[in-house]
């Protein structure tokens, strides 16, 4: 009897859930925050998959990151300004003030601080690899309102879905990729959201101030940043034209004023960036579109139109007399390098450093499917039903999807700009598309006309079609790319698999080398070497000093006797190699041919670098006596030998009088992993005691 009465007192609550009754709004909003959690959950969960390999930083750059929020951590937010590490560009050092960018480590380590007083304990470095994830958490609710902007609640959940498991996006916020882009694609989607309420014609004059203000803290907040950040005050600038030309506005000009002014503020006190940023041809043309408004504010006052016309003459010659004599005295600057380069990618062709980055090549129709699925076919869908139905937001949102498709098209690192307009677009197209069919089972109801043509089952297997021709491939492609270990814990190989030899090789410096070693190799491995193996560097990988990396090139492309001089002139102490090779076995011998990632193959842009001719080097594919004789030629432990077409056979280690084998990784120990060698080896280099030079 107990018993069933305490039974009775416990399911009591349950049986008056039927007397509860759940309000049709409240319903929604419970949908509404499952289906987001949903969404969040699985961006962040597809993105910290590569920790079953282990939690490293991944690529270069995020190294140099950590590195310089550690110091803030350690030292104060202002310790980074007048900071010079001479760890790296030996003997010169590296003006780190000037050449970082604060936005992402000052944001990382607010985090970390937030984090560490709420009782989460983790390691540093840790957090770092966890930090993008949670940063693509955001960016993923940020599209979720910027899509509402274009479709209501509908879309707003399919941009964000979309947002969440895109490849291109996935490729820059995974595990560990600590870089410029995991807080730069936020403040642009941020900027975007903000810049599209600005510009409604339907927001009084304060709100769209208001949103002015938001979007030019946010524009500065990106400028100290990501360099990008020069796109998206080219994008606002020509979105505000264009707006202009269609909707003049005084509203317009006040608003784009406060945009610019308090961007172009913020980004002049970022020591990297300083006036110059406002002489560059961005400033100059984003000023220029608001002096052109004002222009515009002016000629209305005019009456008469023979004043207006010679008004307008005088403003156009005034104007492009003061722009030719400003570029001619040099008061204005064109883009940097790498910017222009994306524009007139033309211009590529003749720098060799550019050249040589992978990511700064060309997209591909394949690589560009593979970042975007089928929400690429959903481009010029879009771009149709947004001239059909031109308004401010969707002129924004078409300038911004093809001005990124360009880039992308050209540069391929910037598929991930591309990334959030295509999402919005291919949402508002799927978007559009059901809401139509829906329509049309409305009238075909409530008329019974169009029997047999679209049923209301018709119009949702062909909804559910397209969301799944959209989300399958995305998620395919999302979950490949980020299923795969980091770089350092793949040793620099596209592989799915662990490769631990650069990790026993930074370990083995860190731990046998002493401190104020000098090391010299390719600069590609310059923050690995410096951060990870704590040992001074000539180089790094943000090719500062494009001589001394040319320096390096022609020092590895000579001859042992004259290499010597000039490790000496920089008192090297050790030279790192990485060789990749994919091993062969035949009659009891291995053989190797070159896999094309590691020196056997980053020594023709060692060539090119240095200014070099190839031909002296290598015919045909095999290298001549030149090459053989050269300090790259002796150091990689692979020698060629013709036979079948032209193998290698080894490994062999080279030793000289000045020259020995210290260390080499596991794999060349071994015969590699899988039928690949991706070995690193470290040479020790000495001077008799007669010929050091004084310190």
């Amino acid at each position: 009897m107990r018993f069933r009465e305490t039974l009775t007192d416990i399911l009591e609550p349950f049986t008056r859930l039927k007397e509860l009754k759940i309000s049709r709004e409240r319903a929604k909003n419970i949908l509404l925050l499952s289906a987001l959690g949903l969404i969040f959950a699985a961006a962040f969960l597809i993105r910290i998959l590569p920790a079953k390999w282990g939690v490293y930083l991944h690529e270069f750059d995020p190294y140099l990151q950590y590195r310089v929020t550690k110091r803030i951590i350690d030292k104060g937010f202002t310790s980074w300004l007048n900071w010079r590490d001479y760890k790296s560009w030996y003997p010169y050092g590296r003006d780190m003030t000037r050449s970082i960018y604060p936005g992402l480590p000052m944001t990382a380590a607010v985090f970390y601080l937030v984090a560490n007083a709420i009782g989460v304990s983790i390691p540093l470095q840790e957090f770092l690899c966890y930090f993008p994830p949670i940063m693509a958490v955001l960016t993923c609710m940020v599209v979720f309102y910027l899509g509402k902007e274009y479709g209501g609640i509908p879309m707003a959940l399919l941009s964000a879905l979309f947002m969440a498991v895109c490849p291109a996006y996935i490729s820059r916020t995974h595990l560990g990729w600590f870089d410029d882009e995991t807080v730069g694609i936020f403040a642009l989607s941020l900027i975007s959201l903000f810049y599209v309420r600005t510009v409604d014609p339907q927001r009084s004059l304060r709100e769209s101030l208001i949103y002015g203000v938001l979007t030019g803290l946010t524009l500065g907040y990106l400028f100290a940043s990501w360099g990008t950040a020069r796109y998206a005050l080219g994008l606002i600038a020509l979105t505000t034209l264009l707006i202009a030309l269609r909707d003049y506005r005084p509203k317009h000009v006040a608003t784009y004023g406060v945009i610019v002014c308090l961007g172009l503020a913020i980004a002049v006190n970022v020591p990297r960036l300083g006036i110059k940023v406002v002489r560059e041809i961005t400033g100059v043309a984003s000023l220029g579109v608001f002096v052109l408004l004002a222009y515009g504010l002016l000629l209305r006052r005019v009456r008469g139109n023979w004043k207006r016309l010679i008004m307008t003459a005088g403003f156009i010659g005034c104007g492009a007399l003061i722009l030719y004599g400003a570029w001619s005295l040099g008061y204005i600057s064109g883009l940097p390098t790498k910017y222009y380069a994306v524009l007139e990618p033309l211009s590529r062709l003749s720098i060799p450093l550019i050249q040589s980055v992978g990511e700064h090549r060309p997209a591909t129709w394949n690589s560009l499917f593979t970042s975007l699925g089928f929400l690429l076919a959903f481009i010029p869908v879009y771009v149709f039903m947004a001239v059909q139905e031109l308004d401010n937001k969707h002129l924004f949102l078409l300038t911004y999807l093809l001005t990124s498709l360009y880039s992308a098209a050209s540069y391929v690192r910037l598929e991930l700009v591309l990334a959030a307009p295509a999402c919005l677009a291919g949402a508002y197209v799927i978007y559009r598309l059901s809401s139509s069919m829906a329509r049309m089972v409305k009238f075909r109801t409530a008329t019974r006309k169009l029997a047999g043509v679209l049923s209301k089952e018709a119009a949702i297997a062909f909804t559910i079609l397209l969301l799944l021709v959209s989300v399958a491939p995305l998620v395919y492609f999302g979950v490949r790319t980020a299923n795969t270990p980091v770089t350092i814990a793949a040793s620099s190989i596209p592989v799915g698999e662990f490769r631990g030899d650069w990790l026993e090789a930074l370990k083995w410096l860190k731990e046998n080398v002493p401190d104020d070693a000098v090391v010299m190799s390719w600069w590609d491995y310059g923050y690995w070497l410096t951060i990870v193996g704590n040992k001074t560097t000539l180089a790094d990988n943000a090719t500062l000093n494009s001589t001394q990396i040319a320096v390096i090139a022609r020092t590895f492309m000579s001859p042992e006797e004259e290499a010597l001089k000039t490790m000496k002139r920089y008192h090297v102490n050790y030279v790192v190699l990485f060789v990749d090779f994919i091993v062969y076995s035949y009659g009891g011998y291995y053989y190797y041919i070159p896999e094309g990632f590691g020196e056997e193959n980053k020594f023709i842009w060692m060539i090119r670098i240095a200014g070099l001719n190839e031909s002296d080097y290598i015919v045909d594919g095999k290298p001549t006596m030149n090459f053989t004789e050269s300090l790259i030629g002796k150091l990689i432990p692979f020698k060629y030998y013709e036979m079948g077409g032209g193998i290698y056979i080894g490994p062999s280690y080279y030793r000289s009088k000045y020259i020995e084998p210290v260390f080499y990784s596991s794999s060349l120990e071994t015969g590699g992993y899988n039928g690949r060698v991706t070995g690193v080896v470290i040479y020790k280099v000495t001077y008799p005691p007669e010929e050091k030079t004084a310190e």
